[in-house]
């Protein structure tokens, strides 16, 4: 029997660790970013286009405090939230609760957070 704290043990055991929060902070910046960008580009896309933005929820958000506080106010408790629940559902997969790869859902969120606020530089 090998013992579990021998420091070949450890050592792969920190770098399972490392490499899980590297994962986790890599697609937490991915997903900021991508909000970072929409955030600009809503407010580019508002102040230089005749259109209003498309969620109701968010619309009423700056109709209550303004363009650039609203969308603030909207966007970071909802960040906030996603990357809290992306950490509790990655816990849940290192226990094997679940199958996949949680981080996934960061980086779907980032690429689709993207689109949509390019969708302000597209001429109609």
């Amino acid at each position: 029997m090998s013992n579990l704290f021998s420091r070949d043990n450890l050592r792969i055991s920190r770098t399972r660790n490392g490499s899980w929060w590297l994962q986790i902070i890599v697609a937490c910046l991915a997903y900021i970013v991508a909000n970072v960008i929409d955030y600009h580009l809503t407010i580019y896309g508002i102040t230089n286009t005749v259109y209003r933005e498309a969620n109701p929820i968010v619309q009423g958000y700056m109709d209550l405090f303004g363009l650039q506080r609203g969308l603030l106010f909207y966007k970071a408790p909802m960040m906030g939230m996603i990357i809290l629940a992306v950490i509790i559902i990655d816990a849940m997969y290192r226990n094997k609760k679940i199958r996949f790869r949680p981080v996934y859902i960061l980086y779907a969120g980032a690429l689709l957070t993207t689109l949509g606020g390019s969708l302000w530089l597209v001429k109609f």
